[in-house]
């Protein structure tokens, strides 16, 4: 028995009727029992999650089982029991661990591991940590947990994203291990697209993970695990509204028998479109001292409002204990609008139809392998409100086809082996000949060698063939040592980016104002990525410090010629970033968690000596939590901040040939709230966010753009917990 004790309580009074289930109840050291605990049966797919009283039920189990039980925070559980002998209910106690450091993830290393035993820091969102905060939106989410993330906004809409330094085209997002198709106008997948309420957790790794994902995993990869039934019946509804009427609506329905499960959500997501002005005129420096203010007029922008709708259905199906498969299918519907004119005759119309099958044989314990196919169909149209009619303007449209075999039957050695075809078609107005696309095939080979139980080495190399471009190898190497409560970790990775179909294809005059250029002259580029890290695990913190250096060849940018009416993209000079993260997360006395991150980067994009990077260089994150009890039902009461650093913007003014200077200042934004688990699976949680009343004076796409102080307030309702009958 590992990490838990187990007290079998054994009734002098009869069983109930219901003798094939397991019951029973998980608590603390201290006996205050813990909701949330996910019980499963071993080598089943049944299994369930504790109430609010720490209590599980498990029908259908019979015979000699091993029970595994996963608590973020606490050791991991794993016992046998025998159904003919242990009398319902069963008590189970669970000692505190260091920070996750049994949670399982898979992005790191594309095979389930314990967090303490992967070969690269990897920082896992859970769904608790989720709800905690309400977040409206995956960008809500990482924003406050991933100090060195920036989301910017252009043209009113959020499209703009910034990793330790490095654009969209260098951050892998994945869900459930797959790519998204689409893009917003700055390379960012369509965050919009994401449930949060249908998150199990988030997987982020930053640093080159080129080896095992492809082109585009240069900065890091993003991984997001969407949930299944956990419960033989479960149903639940959620809401949420703010004060400035952005509403939230959701429902998830599972079930989960002996071989099947299924898994169906929804999500409808509204906001009203708003304009916000300039308090105060935008004022500009030049190199030869002089200082221009455009005019008096306050500038002003208009923030989208939207209609987003979500479903998702996800079936899982046992064949026998070796093979299992999933089939996942989903329908996305976005459509923005601004608060002007335009927005009463013409709104965007956003759409996308995926699927994906999946298939997993494990011929023995040391075995597994893994067969997907992916199809994400991603679309773009104007609908014209007067005529009731749509046009569309873009699609993309991917196919992604692969086979993963990892094996653990040489000693001290995982082996992954993997192979995928990656097809992509895109369809855009901006294009002449409105459709391009490119294939890529690619095999990959990765070893982890354990020398003895602290130090092991991995090797990993990439073999891509881009339909355009050819052969690109990309090998990576990397160590880890431990050493009692600390795990050292450094290592090296190649980098390659094949130009997006947008970069070599486009051809597009914006009404004759300025032209958008391709370049079918464009060479890939390639990277090269150094990091080292020392982590410290303890049953009450968790603290890592971690810094890397990337080194990009031939970056290709978009530039300006000499008359600003034209921009094309370019394979410019080489560009670097290099930068240190810290995290720490901690149990301060009993009932007080504080959670922070700090994130330092030297983004350098040279012109006439002057720095022209937006990034901005110091950000951080800081949460501190506590915890206490009303009657039986636990609260959380929390307080947490994003704080970032001023920077100087540079530009150059084509018309005077001459660098001039934006200043966009520190800012900081704090929300208090306070969420609580109710019995009979109710959730209620309440806050305020811009606790400080934060406005910028100026609105620019990286000035953390708000319309102030907003109470907020959400309620979601176990539909099981609340018809379950009590004794």
């Amino acid at each position: 028995m590992m990490g838990c004790s187990l007290l079998v309580s054994l009734l002098l009074l009869a069983q109930s009727p219901d003798t094939a289930a397991l019951q029973g109840s998980v608590a603390d050291p201290s006996g205050r029992p813990l909701a949330g605990v996910a019980v499963a049966v071993a080598g089943t797919t049944a299994g369930a999650t504790t109430d609010a009283r720490g209590r599980f039920r498990i029908p259908g189990i019979t015979g000699r089982q091993t029970l595994n039980l996963r608590y973020i925070g606490y050791a991991a559980c794993d016992t046998t029991i025998d159904c003919r002998t242990a009398m319902p209910p069963l008590r189970f106690t669970l000692r505190e661990s260091a920070f996750g450091v049994d949670e399982i993830v898979v992005t790191g290393s594309r095979t389930p591991r314990a967090l303490k035993d992967t070969p690269v820091i990897t920082r896992v969102i859970t769904a608790a940590e989720i709800r905690q905060t309400a977040p409206q939106s995956l960008i809500d989410v990482l924003q406050a947990e991933l100090p060195g993330l920036e989301f910017s906004r252009t043209e009113g809409v959020v499209n703009s994203l910034s990793f330790q330094g490095l654009g969209a085209n260098y951050l892998l997002v994945l869900v459930d291990g797959e790519r998204l198709a689409g893009e917003t106008t700055r390379s960012n997948p369509d965050f919009n697209r994401i449930d949060i309420d249908n998150i199990e957790r988030i997987e982020v790794i930053r640093g080159a993970m080129s080896t095992l994902y492809g082109s585009g995993a240069v900065a890091g990869v993003i991984n997001i695990i969407t949930r299944g039934a956990s419960k033989p019946f479960e149903a639940g509804v959620n809401a949420q509204y703010d004060s400035e009427g952005e509403q939230k609506y959701g429902f998830n329905v599972g079930t989960r028998l002996r071989k099947f499960t299924s898994y169906t959500t929804g999500l409808l997501r509204l906001k009203s479109a708003y304009t916000l002005h300039d308090r105060k005129p935008q004022t500009y420096y030049y190199e030869d001292g002089s200082i221009a203010t455009p005019d008096s007029t306050l500038s002003s922008i208009e923030i989208e409002g939207y209609r987003n709708f979500t479903f998702e259905e996800k079936l899982g199906y046992r064949f026998s204990d070796r093979l299992q498969a999933t089939a996942k299918g989903s329908f996305y519907q976005h459509e923005r609008f601004n608060a002007g004119m335009v927005g009463d005759l013409m709104h965007d119309l956003y759409r996308d139809w995926n699927a994906l099958l999946r298939a997993v044989y494990t011929p023995g314990s040391a075995n597994r392998l893994e067969a997907s196919y992916n199809y994400d169909n991603y679309t773009k149209y104007n609908k014209y409100l007067k005529l009731g009619e749509t046009e569309r303007n873009y699609r993309n449209l991917i196919h992604n086809a692969k086979l993963l075999f990892s094996s653990e039957a040489w000693r001290n050695n995982t082996l992954v082996v993997g192979a995928e075809i990656l097809s992509e078609r895109l369809e855009t107005y901006q294009f002449a000949d409105s459709s391009h696309g490119a294939t890529t095939v690619s095999v990959y080979v990765q070893d982890d060698y354990k020398v003895g139980r602290r130090l092991s080495f991995q090797g990993g190399l990439r073999m891509d063939h881009h339909s355009e471009y050819g052969f690109h190898l990309n090998p990576k190497l990397s160590a880890m040592a431990k050493s009692g409560a600390w795990i050292f970790r450094a290592g090296y990775a190649a980098g390659f980016r094949a130009p997006a179909l947008k970069e070599l294809y486009t051809s597009w005059d914006h009404q004759g104002m300025f032209e958008l250029i391709g370049n079918r002259g464009l060479k890939p580029e390639k990277s090269h990525n150094i990091s080292a890290s020392a982590e410290f695990f303890r049953p009450r913190i968790n603290a890592s410090v971690s810094g890397y250096y990337n080194k990009i060849y031939d970056k290709i940018s978009t530039l300006w010629n000499t008359a600003g009416d034209t921009s094309y993209y370019a394979n410019t000079s080489n560009a670097s970033t290099a930068g240190i993260d810290v995290n720490v997360r901690a149990r301060v006395l009993r009932h007080i968690t504080l959670k922070g991150g700090y994130s330092y980067v030297r983004d350098r994009q040279m012109l006439r000596g002057r720095n022209t990077s937006s990034t901005r260089p110091h950000t951080a994150t800081v949460r501190i939590e506590y915890a206490f009890r009303i009657g039986r039902s636990p609260f959380t009461a929390g307080l947490g901040g994003r704080i970032l650093s001023g920077v100087d913007l540079y530009t150059l003014d084509t018309g005077r040939d001459m660098l001039y200077r934006i200043r966009y200042p520190a800012y900081s934004i704090w929300k208090l709230n306070c969420s609580g688990q109710l019995p009979r699976g109710i959730r209620i949680n309440v806050g305020v966010d811009n606790l400080f009343n934060y406005r910028p004076d100026n609105i620019t796409f990286n000035a953390g753009i708000t319309r102030g102080t907003t109470f907020f307030a959400s309620l979601s309702v176990s539909l099981g917990e609340l018809c379950k009958k009590t004794k």
